[in-house]
């Protein structure tokens, strides 16, 4: 079975936070090291 890449596993966490409404239109995403930061990246 493979693996999915971390890169889908951070696109979807972003893309199920978007949705739950935890950001708005026009609101910034956190910064590339915000992120990777949180992930561990």
């Amino acid at each position: 079975m493979a693996r999915t890449p971390i890169w889908q596993s951070i696109a979807a966490s972003i893309e199920a936070e978007i949705g739950a409404g935890h950001y708005r239109a026009g609101d910034k995403l956190p910064t590339e090291a915000a992120l990777a930061a949180r992930f561990g990246v």
